[in-house]
């Protein structure tokens, strides 16, 4: 583009001179057909390769990345290429408007005609003109497209307002005790975060309860609807309910053995799928109290797993029918809770136990077990990103297998959406965290605590800083409504906008040098019009039309440019300057009209401003004219 404006800026140079053919009235080509065809293959093949790749930044041979120079010319190829068309399109257009005028005043005649035999001189115009406008319209269409895709991306990514995540190692029992009673936090959900090995794809997933879905997720800027997503994981409500603000949970697990249990512990969870485990101690009479933690706010535990060790009994090591335990009775400070159904499975095994009674199981001396509620999740439903289901072949309603660490889950699609909240990779499973840790507590002994938990919050800010004290440090929490990152990046815009400005200012100087040259090389023209008797003020009209005539072409040919860039490839360059962008998610293009108002309607003011300093200093020089005797 630099190269273009030299070249016009010459040709103005070069045409201001007496001895210039445009003086004789010969016509000048102004771009060759020759340049502009090359230059159109040049942008055609740049933009092909770049949405082939979809991006400018492409892997290399050494296992990295690097810029695509083909590639990332592919902006300014498009608009070179049609502001050398519109070079070559204007003197025919000129020619035109020279013979649809020849009945019309004199003025209009002489107007069209001066433009049509200084072809020379509209060049520096037309081309910077052209360019500047162009550039607003890029700037604008790259500002407003990386602001809403930045924002929307951001989002998806932190699936909340407020995210806290505890590292690999994930919440300990002590963090989430304190996590709990941070004034402030009105919402605890914990959240699972594992990847999957499917197929050729690495798979984020992701558990989540769907009250907190619906409840806590960002909608990203209307990509996702977060009610529609909740249904579309919700299972039925697992275990027994405890009542609130309880303090100890007391079981009856009577032996058909006098003997007394190793090892019992509860594991209680919320509806927001926060799961903790507390130990037991024997009481007398086959009774084991367990202390209840302190459930998080708003929220109630519900029991969902008891364990127990049958320890090893002096003459009954060898029977093979093992020790009967039934689960007689439970109670929370005194209240009771019905427990009925439940049934066992040996820890890590996933081997069923024979049932005992309306709840209990038959376990070998020496042996684990986990009583389970009896609410299963043989139909786990789950919701798939677009590309997962693309990489899987998958439909609504198609069944996956999640290979979790110990065991494969059997799932089946209930959704595909575009976009997982709260996941780092385009391909993204979502399932309810109460289902996902039910699946765990029948295969692992000790479920991976959770990573990442999000939280809702009046204040959101106030309340992730309390927290971060709270755990003195242990722990980062994230506000998706301040994104550092974006607003480093966000300087992308800006680089855009100041080159647009400088366009602008480059068109300015040569419109002002074009001035300057007609002023100089026609000097004796206004003498000889004002001689044949057109007045000052008329010869500054006619000037005045002739420029606009050539601003106006360039402007529009530089509109049609960067529409044509804005709608073609600036999508392209707008995902690779968003981190992380989803695949699944189209990258929407948009104009950031209010920039691009106000800069359109001060650059045209500018224009207009030299248009009308022009048409005042031709009408001075026509007052001031006299005939050349060369002339006479």
């Amino acid at each position: 583009m630099l190269a273009v404006a030299v070249q016009s800026f010459l040709g103005t140079r070069r045409a201001s001179r007496p001895d210039d053919p445009a003086r004789a009235g010969r016509g000048q080509r102004i771009a060759g057909a020759g340049v502009a065809v090359l230059v159109v293959l040049g942008a055609v093949l740049a933009t092909w390769q770049l949405r082939l790749y979809g991006s400018p930044v492409t892997p290399d041979a050494a296992g990295g990345s690097s810029v695509d120079a083909i590639a990332v010319s592919a902006p300014a190829l498009v608009v070179v290429s049609l502001v050398l068309g519109a070079l070559l399109l204007f003197p025919r257009i000129a020619s035109l408007a020279e013979r649809g005028v020849a009945r019309r005043p004199q003025t209009g005649v002489l107007a069209a005609r001066s433009v049509a035999r200084r072809l020379a001189l509209a060049a520096t115009p037309i081309a910077l003109v052209a360019l500047a406008a162009s550039q607003l319209i890029i700037a604008a269409g790259f500002a407003g497209s990386w602001e809403r895709s930045q924002a929307q991306s951001h989002a998806l990514r932190s699936g909340s307002e407020l995210r806290v995540d505890a590292g690999p190692s994930g919440f300990s029992e002590s963090q989430l005790t304190a996590l709990s009673g941070v004034v402030g936090v009105t919402r605890l959900a914990a959240v699972a975060s594992d990847t999957l090995d499917m197929g050729d794809a690495d798979v984020r997933l992701l558990g989540v309860s769907a009250e907190a879905v619906g409840d806590l997720t960002l909608a990203g800027d209307g990509t996702i609807d977060p009610a529609a997503l909740a249904d579309g994981i919700r299972v039925d409500p697992l275990g027994a309910l405890l009542p609130s603000g309880g303090h100890a949970l007391t079981l009856r697990l009577v032996p058909d053995q006098p003997l007394v249990l190793d090892d019992v512990a509860v594991w209680v969870q919320t509806d927001d799928g926060v799961l903790r485990r507390s130990a037991a101690t024997a009481d007398a009479g086959d009774s084991y109290t367990a202390p209840l933690p302190a459930a998080p706010s708003g929220a109630a535990w519900r029991i969902v797993a008891i364990d127990l060790t049958v320890p090893f009994v002096p003459d009954k090591d060898d029977e093979p029918d093992g020790i009967q335990v039934s689960l007689a009775t439970a109670a929370v400070d005194g209240t009771p809770v019905e427990l009925v159904g439940w049934r066992g499975v040996e820890i890590a095994e996933r081997v069923p136990l024979i049932a005992v009674g309306t709840s209990g199981a038959v376990v070998d001396p020496g042996t684990s077990a986990r009583l389970l509620t009896p609410t299963g999740v043989a139909a786990a439903r789950v919701v798939v990103s677009r590309v997962l289901a693309e990489t899987m072949s998958a439909g609504i309603g198609s069944e996956l297998s999640l290979p979790l660490r110990n065991v494969n889950l059997r799932v089946t699609i209930s959704a595909i959406v575009d976009g997982i909240p709260g996941s780092d990779r385009s391909d993204a499973v979502l399932i309810d965290a109460r289902a996902l840790e039910l699946e765990l507590l029948r295969s692992e002994v000790q479920p991976a605590p959770a990573e990442l938990a999000w939280i809702g919050a009046q204040d959101p800010a106030a309340a992730g800083r309390a927290i971060v004290a709270a755990l003195d440090g242990s722990v980062r929490a994230e506000v998706a409504s301040h994104d550092p990152l974006g607003e480093m990046l966000a300087t992308s815009s800006l680089v855009l906008w100041v080159t647009a400005i400088g366009s602008v200012v480059l068109a300015l100087a040569a419109l002002g040098a074009v001035v300057g040259a007609q002023l100089r090389s026609r000097r004796d023209e206004t003498a000889v019009l004002r001689a044949l008797g057109f007045s000052a003020r008329q010869q500054g009209a006619l000037r005045r039309r002739e420029l606009l005539a050539v601003v106006g072409f360039g402007a529009l040919a530089g509109l049609v440019a960067g529409a044509l860039v804005v709608i073609v490839v600036i999508a392209v360059f707008v995902r690779a300057a968003v981190p992380g962008s989803y695949l699944g998610i189209p990258t929407e293009v948009a104009l950031d009209i209010p920039l691009l108002g106000g800069a359109l309607v001060c650059f045209a003011a500018l224009v207009l401003a030299f248009v009308a300093g022009y048409g005042a200093l031709v009408t001075r020089q026509g007052r001031i004219a006299r005939v050349p005797e060369d002339a006479r």
